[in-house]
């Protein structure tokens, strides 16, 4: 058991929090991520290709391929939080189909709940200008 979670570091994207240990057999706290729930998509466009981003991501020093996903803002549902990711890192507009309620991907360490969606039919955005770093990548399904 452990006491109550208390913030010992917090930035703009994620607060790092720790809980003293109650009769556990150890001295050593537990430390959690606390952060916005999360957003992903898998988007199979008209000619049978899934839509995906490449970007850079500092954490792992790398460029990856990725489905389009992020961080759900406060004042955003779910829904509303993928079509705008969708829309920032593709220029698209597409149907979207929820899988499932939410799904928490890392529950050892961190309170993040993560909703899935399935995207069809997507469709160009008038005027989209590209965001800097990210690189679309359609990959056929087959």
């Amino acid at each position: 058991m452990f006491g109550k979670f208390q913030p010992i570091f917090k930035t703009p994207f994620f607060m790092l929090e720790e809980a003293a240990p109650i009769d556990v057999g150890s001295d050593d706290p537990y430390h959690r991520i606390v952060a916005n729930d999360s957003v992903i998509a898998c988007i199979l466009d008209q000619a049978d290709n899934f839509v995906m981003v490449r970007q850079y991501r500092p954490s792992i020093e790398i460029s990856t391929l990725e489905s389009p996903a992020g961080g759900i803002e406060r004042s955003e549902t779910p829904i509303e939080a993928m079509r705008r990711e969708i829309a920032e890192e593709t220029g698209l507009d597409c149907a979207l189909l929820p899988l499932g309620k939410e799904f928490v991907l890392m529950m050892n360490r961190t309170n993040i709940r993560d909703h899935l969606f399935f995207g069809m039919f997507p469709e160009p955005i008038p005027a989209f200008r590209p965001e800097n770093g990210i690189d679309i990548v359609r990959v056929p399904r087959a």
